[in-house]
């Protein structure tokens, strides 16, 4: 389906309208579908013919899905499906009689066993069964696939460190858009989610049956948890610099919130704007950066870290203007690092405690008096988040990750970015994979909407 939030600068799309299975470039467009770990990848790049297998592993290393593999007793070896071992790459075809084939199950193996037992047919709940990786390391806990295994007894996926954790700031938004929102996170993720929301009453009709109870009441439903501010005490504020200090100040809640000795990783995304269409934490693994350390069982993430998504624009004059703006005063020292460069989403991230402890530090005192994006910008362009020492006391390097518009856990829409959409009308990372969670969505425009 061709989408595009520019219907003048549409890039791409998984599929011409009209064309169901005809397949189309996208331009500036290469997935990488090597996986560093597994020798398929070598494979792939060396062999001149097509080899399908390795799409094939690449999409479930992504979407996080497993082969499932019978393992019965050899006397019982039958199997659901077999192939004839025909000459090819694997075998020398000398072997293609129908002695030398595993016997497929048959009508009564699938009704029972001769002695009453088990049908074949009677697998196991999924939570229950192995699950290996491409190291041969044994996976504890799949989120998508074991919703209702309780994370924090099972922590063992990540390498002895703590859950993650969603949150945001939802001050001055209806119940209508904390649906949105919660229901589509808690559609693949079941763990915590904390949300700062208004403190004051809405003063519409009696307390109990006033929106702000009403929100309440629902996040309660949903187990959501919450802290109360009365920093909106001047109304719905969205603009200017009451929305701008909000903004800045929303780091103080993200630092509360990200506390070392409960997550290990803490994503926060706008609330107003943004859908989940998977877990984010799927990939949890490569999030706390673990694939990154070699193949050690017993790898620790990085101390610091965190991942931060562009937008599909350069940084524009109105930031640089903010930079000049009296209170800030950052345009001499550091916009070299940011003119030229796309911008930053500064509503999108995910990082560990120690990512959002420094943040805030220059969104709440260093560097108060200028904008939030511009801050986030400046910070990760000019690698100060990533010097093994600062200023400050804490002195651990923070590893900083940037994302391009349509990569990673996080897709940032922007204006006039290739947007891909499937016949589901699931907003798709560019490699054609349904985007975990997607950031500015109200901005895609589709032909026939």
């Amino acid at each position: 389906m061709k989408c595009s939030s520019n219907r003048k600068a549409f890039v791409g799309g998984c599929w011409t309208e009209g064309e169901k299975n005809k397949k189309i470039p996208i331009v500036n467009n290469v997935v990488d579908i090597h996986i560093p770990e597994l020798v398929t990848s070598d494979w792939y790049k060396k062999k001149k013919r097509q080899m399908w297998t390795q799409h094939f592993v690449y999409f479930c290393y992504e979407k996080q899905l497993y082969n499932l593999y019978r393992n019965t007793l050899p006397s019982e070896n039958k199997a659901f499906v077999t192939h004839w071992k025909e000459k090819g790459a694997h075998f020398d075809g000398k072997h293609a009689t129908k002695d030398n084939i595993q016997p497929l199950l048959q009508i009564k193996d699938i009704e029972g066993n001769a002695h009453g037992g088990p049908s074949v047919m009677d697998f196991p709940p999924s939570s229950t069964l192995k699950r290996y990786d491409f190291g041969a390391n044994l996976v504890r806990m799949v989120g998508h696939l074991d919703p209702s295994k309780s994370i924090l007894n099972s922590s063992a996926i990540f390498q002895g460190n703590l859950p993650p954790v969603v949150m945001s700031v939802a001050l001055g938004y209806s119940l209508e858009h904390f649906e949105t929102f919660v229901e589509t996170l808690r559609n693949f993720y079941f763990h915590d989610v904390w949300l700062l929301i208004d403190g004051r009453n809405d003063g519409a009709g009696p307390e109990e049956n006033s929106e702000s109870t009403l929100i309440r009441r629902y996040l309660q439903k949903f187990n959501i948890k919450y802290l109360e501010t009365d920093a909106t005490s001047s109304g719905h504020v969205k603009k200017g610099k009451d929305w701008e200090k909000i903004n800045r100040d929303r780091f103080q809640f993200f630092s509360t919130i990200c506390d070392p000795k409960t997550y290990s990783l803490c994503l926060t995304t706008d609330f107003r704007d943004s859908i989940f269409q998977s877990n984010p934490f799927a990939n949890i693994d490569r999030l706390l950066l673990l694939d990154q350390q070699s193949t050690n069982r017993n790898a620790t993430a990085p101390s610091g870290i965190l991942h931060v998504f562009e937008h599909n624009k350069e940084f524009l004059g109105w930031h640089i203007d903010l930079m000049k703006r009296p209170g800030c005063s950052l345009y001499n020292n550091y916009h070299e690092f940011v003119e030229g460069k796309n911008i930053i989403n500064g509503g999108s991230m995910i990082g560990s405690p120690l990512a959002f402890q420094r943040l805030k530090v220059y969104m709440t005192e260093k560097w108060k008096g200028c904008n939030d994006q511009v801050i986030l910008n400046v910070l990760v362009r000019s690698k100060i988040l990533v010097a093994n020492s600062t200023e400050d006391e804490v002195a651990e390097k923070l590893v900083v990750k940037v994302y391009g518009q349509g990569h990673g856990p996080l897709n940032v829409i922007g204006h006039g970015g290739m947007i891909l959409k499937n016949k589901q009308g699931l907003i798709l990372n560019r490699n054609c994979i349904v985007a975990p969670a997607v950031h500015q969505y109200d901005r895609v425009v589709c032909p026939g909407d």
